[in-house]
């Protein structure tokens, strides 16, 4: 074989290996992973189409005592093993490798931080973000309405001082379908962060493993390889609830399509008036956010503002229609009064959505009208 061709076998055998062993551990993206293949491909097809050229690419493994040996790959050996992955979360250091039969190739050699690397958890750090996660949508808090456990939690910040910051921040969570959605507020339309539950274990902490006397219900969510969770639950029966309903979640594999958007509802003065009134009864929110198809935030905001709700709907209504309406000041038109409340009575009977806005626009509409 003459020198050129030498050469030109040597530098394929070098873009083989920089490929397929020095990028091994390396995050590319998506485009890149699929340019390094295809390059790969047409190495191993060039291979074992021109036999002659004798090409011998090499991949390296290590024997029985965890040293790395060299492995040749001739035309029938099977195309060496590519992580598809990307690598590891972990940052992996890069050593210089000692000659290979006369050759200077760099040898991929992982170097755990112990011998159980594997199965140890992320920090807490959000640097990471997994594959599943990124493939949520972006859900509202007012859409978990029939999630298996919700409320306020106190969790761990991923960056704090011990003994100068307070650790802790208050987020509105909710668990649904092997995903735990966490908010700053139960009113938020998009979530802070979310924890797909699979493989997820919740467990205790000890009291030694606690940040501070504040927080005495704390509890972590751990999975091998996956980022650790703290929290802390306004009490020990708040922390068993939040611990069983991760245990149950964490065997769902979650669908990662975006929980079914509920349609607009709106509650006619009406609907208001009977929550108001189921509510002093005893009814749970729950119960009639689910049986209205409203978010349990909207229940809230109706038994906050009850006593403003009820004088507006005595002056606006009564429940007889035939009896004399009560009216705060006197209409300056009262032809066009008349008809707006015509329209109104009609209008409310028939369920279609009613609001000041609306009022007022049929009104000018009516005005206009009527000359």
């Amino acid at each position: 074989m003459s020198k050129f061709h030498a050469s030109v076998c040597d530098l394929l055998e070098d873009i083989y290996s920089f490929l397929s062993c020095t990028l091994k551990n390396e995050i590319l993206s998506n485009t890149s992973l699929a340019h390094k293949e295809k390059i790969i491909s047409g190495l191993i097809s060039f291979q074992k189409e021109y036999p002659e050229v004798h090409l011998q690419f090499k991949s390296t493994h290590q024997d029985a005592d965890g040293r790395p040996d060299s492995v040749r790959y001739s035309p029938s050996s099977p195309v060496p093993y590519v992580d598809m992955n990307g690598g590891s979360p972990y940052k992996i250091p890069s050593f210089a490798a000692q000659n290979v039969e006369g050759e200077n190739y760099d040898l991929c050699i992982i170097k755990d931080k112990s011998a159980n690397a594997e199965n140890q958890s992320v920090g807490d750090s959000e640097d990471y973000i997994s594959d599943e996660v990124k493939c949520l949508p972006d859900v509202a808090a007012s859409d978990l309405y029939a999630c298996e456990k919700s409320g306020y939690l106190d969790k761990k910040k991923r960056d704090s001082i011990k003994g100068w910051l307070n650790p802790f921040q208050k987020r509105w969570c909710a668990i649904q379908d092997g995903v735990m959605y966490y908010y700053e507020k139960c009113s938020d339309r998009k979530q802070r962060g979310s924890i797909v539950l699979l493989g997820y274990e919740a467990r205790a902490l000890s009291e030694d493993a606690k940040d501070g006397k504040k927080y005495n219900h704390c509890f972590e969510l751990v999975c091998p390889g996956k980022r650790t969770y703290q929290f802390s639950a306004s009490s020990e029966t708040d922390l068993k609830q939040w611990v069983a309903a991760v245990e149950k979640n964490s065997k769902v594999t979650p669908s990662i399509n975006v929980p079914q958007k509920r349609k607009r509802v709106v509650l006619t003065m009406k609907d208001k008036v009977n929550i108001i009134n189921r509510l002093k009864k005893g009814e749970t929110g729950a119960k009639l956010a689910d049986e209205y198809k409203v978010g349990t935030s909207t229940i809230s905001n109706i038994k906050q503002n009850s006593e403003s709700i009820l004088e507006y709907a005595s002056i606006l209504y009564n429940e007889n229609d035939d009896s004399p309406r009560k009216m705060m000041r006197g209409a300056k038109n009262e032809q066009v009064d008349r008809a707006v409340y015509a329209w109104f009575l009609e209008a409310r009977s028939q369920g279609q959505p009613i609001s000041g806005p609306i009022i007022c626009e049929k009104a000018l509409m009516l005005n206009e009208k009527m000359g």
